[in-house]
């Protein structure tokens, strides 16, 4: 008598009728469904795993996967015929869901009497979060005591998705970002800004924690931080120039040199001699223009020295 049979079994000890069992089928397994990926993300395909699974061990039976987004029935699948312990995949587009919708896997597990057992498993959709991958990196502008900022953003999706990029520092309010989308292989891009500078907030060669971040169409985000100072170019000194071309032992000279400050700062000079080990002021400037010409009358001694010019 096979198990799976439906009937009635008499048991009779010494001719009597002792009890009466009912032998009919059992219904199969859980069908253990899993869906995966897991996290779902909404560039992804979905896929549902089921097992059909009898103690009866029989064959002919069947899977039906049903699945639903966000409540609507978008796709039904159904494997017949199927050994017992047989795994089935049924697959679900990307193109039915988007970030924020649930993705529900229903699975009914059918043998061959019609007895059924089912399982079920959901998932919200998720989106990639853009990354701020390099930076923020700092260039100093090319005068004044200011920065740029740049920094290399990706979206494994598509650099499409990224919405904006913004800088913020202590003191300054969210400042929109300049976006270069022919960077990068199509999933990168570069967020840039020029300027960052000392007119309001900060001192010069202060430390600025500069934050820089992405966000992309779907509402995710991410962010990067980086110090970096508000820099000081330093003053030059060049065009040192005697009077003449030749200066003799002992004979004076009219010396003059140039000064320039790259930020259009006004500048203090001095002029020194230089004995040896000693140092000498001979005549100073305070509060100059760049662009400002020293001129100094000097006399030399028998003994060799040096002009040092310090700005």
């Amino acid at each position: 008598m096979n198990s799976y049979n439906k009937g009635v079994l008499i048991l009779l000890v010494f001719g009597l009728v002792s009890s009466v069992v009912y032998a009919g089928p059992i219904p199969p397994e859980d069908p253990d469904v899993q869906l995966e990926p897991a996290p779902l993300y909404d560039d992804n395909n979905a896929y549902c795993l089921a097992t059909f699974k009898d103690f009866d061990d029989s064959s002919g039976g069947e899977l039906r996967f049903n699945w639903s987004v966000s409540g609507t029935e978008e796709k039904v699948e159904t494997f017949s015929s199927l050994a017992n312990d047989t795994q089935k995949n049924s697959t679900l587009s990307k193109s039915f869901y988007s970030e924020g919708d649930e993705v529900l896997c229903n699975v009914t597990s059918t043998d061959p009497s019609g007895n059924t057992k089912h399982g079920s498993e959901s998932v919200i959709a998720d989106t990639f979060d853009p990354e701020v991958v390099s930076g923020p990196k700092f260039f100093n502008y090319s005068s004044e005591h200011a920065f740029n900022v740049s920094a290399v953003v990706l979206d494994r999706e598509s650099d499409d998705e990224v919405s904006s990029c913004s800088l913020n520092a202590p003191g300054i309010s969210s400042r929109s970002m300049n976006i270069d989308r022919t960077f990068g292989n199509g999933d990168e891009l570069r967020c840039f800004y020029s300027r960052i500078d000392n007119t309001s907030s900060y001192n010069v060669l202060e430390d600025v924690n500069v934050t820089v971040t992405a966000e992309d169409f779907g509402g995710g985000e991410g962010n990067r931080s980086a110090l970096n100072p508000i820099p000081n170019s330093p003053p030059r000194v060049f065009d040192v120039q005697p009077s003449t071309s030749t200066v003799i032992s002992s004979n004076s000279v009219d010396l003059s040199a140039r000064f320039t400050d790259e930020d259009g700062e006004k500048i203090d000079v001095e002029f020194i001699n230089s004995t040896g080990s000693t140092n000498n002021l001979l005549d100073d400037f305070t509060g100059v223009s760049p662009g400002f010409t020293g001129k100094l009358y000097m006399e030399f001694s028998s003994t060799a020295e040096d002009l040092l010019l310090a700005a």
